[in-house]
């Protein structure tokens, strides 16, 4: 038990998660399991240097005890060689959030990785791809990722930055929507409980296409996000009827130069999509949509209804209007250490409303 506390120590450390009294915990034990500093030691460079393309019979071993401390059930097979790295990279994540399931030997493997509220995951793949899950997300990639194919699958939020591989894109599946990749960065959101799928690209190219008609293909350009409704019908709520400036997002610590871009609401034949740009929050010096990766909330000339719905999420409550024209109102700001109640009040300093908290429930009353 003594053993198995060690690793998951391990992987809290490494996900900077580890309060000062578990570090001190850990020293304890490293001293009482000699051999199991070694292996923490080798593991640790691996994680900071966020590269290895191979593998020894000990990190195989190392692999092993990992599983074991996280999942002890009995294996069926080794995993191969590649998905070590991107196990050892991300073992932290794996530890203290997910679990890396393998699908049965006649049936193709399907890793799983997935996080919890408050909590991100960062995941390295041998090619160079990286991404960073945020909260309460989940993706599922095929285990021989790289090596005959690229594609994975994502049901909440996750920055990627992709390797380039002409010869072999990358592929996401998003709810209704697929994204291919050749190389670039960009994010996607897609919770469960969103009206649509949001792509938004920071640099390269991505081509976005409905699985209800993959013939209708969209070509985002760098500093463009486009939101297809699930259902493919009109304008999602969350940028219809807003106009957005483009700061370029190469320098997300500061601004720069204004590229005014129109703003789009486009409705084919058959498909409906939101077509806006990206623009950076003047005070937090963020681009919204991935400020999350920077621990912050931030929103940029939003309806109350849309900060109502991230707030939602970031604080884990649900808001309920009084009428409908509250959810119209509009708020730019950001968010990072506050509490709900201060949050709230931050708020009140731009539109008068009054609120009351009842546990997880928020209800937002206008002023009498």
């Amino acid at each position: 038990m003594e053993q198995e506390r060690l690793w998951i120590l391990l992987g809290r450390k490494l996900a900077g998660l580890a309060t000062e009294e578990e570090l001190q915990e850990l020293e304890l034990l490293l001293l009482a399991y000699g051999e199991d500093a070694a292996t923490m030691e080798i593991i640790e460079r691996m994680w900071a240097s966020r590269a290895g393309k191979t593998t020894t019979d000990r990190d195989d071993n190392i692999l092993d005890r990992i599983e074991a401390a996280t999942r002890p059930v009995q294996r069926t097979r080794r995993l191969s060689t590649w998905v070590f790295s991107g196990v050892a990279m991300c073992a932290a994540a794996v530890v203290c959030w997910g679990v890396l399931w393998k699908g049965g030997e006649k049936k193709e493997t399907m890793n799983v990785l997935f996080t919890h509220r408050k909590s991100h995951s960062n995941l390295l793949f041998p090619d160079g791809t990286s991404v960073v899950l945020n909260e309460n997300s989940r993706i599922s990639y095929n285990a021989d990722f790289g090596k005959v194919k690229r594609e994975i699958v994502l049901e909440g939020e996750a920055y990627f930055d992709v390797a380039k591989n002409p010869g072999m894109p990358l592929i996401i599946h998003a709810k209704n929507v697929d994204i291919k990749v050749l190389g670039t960065s960009f994010n996607v959101k897609a919770y469960p409980s969103d009206k649509g799928v949001e792509t938004s690209l920071i640099k390269g190219a991505v081509e976005v296409s409905s699985k209800q008609w993959p013939e209708q293909k969209i070509l985002l350009r760098p500093n463009e996000k486009i939101n297809i409704p699930v259902s493919g019908g009109g304008p999602d709520k969350n940028t219809a009827g807003v106009q957005d400036e483009v700061d370029s997002p190469a320098a997300v610590a500061a601004p720069v130069k204004n590229q005014p871009l129109e703003d789009k609401n486009n409705l084919t034949d058959t498909l409906s999509y939101n077509l806006h740009s990206l623009n950076i929050e003047r005070t937090s010096k963020l681009i919204p949509e991935i400020a999350w990766m920077y621990r912050k909330l931030v929103f940029n000339q939003e309806s109350f209804e849309s900060v109502a719905e991230k707030m939602e999420r970031w604080y884990g409550v649900s808001f309920y209007f009084e009428d409908d024209d509250l959810k119209k109102e509009v708020f730019t700001g950001s968010f990072s250490k506050e509490s709900l109640e201060e949050a709230l009040k931050a708020l009140q300093f731009s539109y008068s409303f009054n609120f009351i908290i009842k546990k997880s429930e928020v209800f937002i009353q206008r002023k009498k």
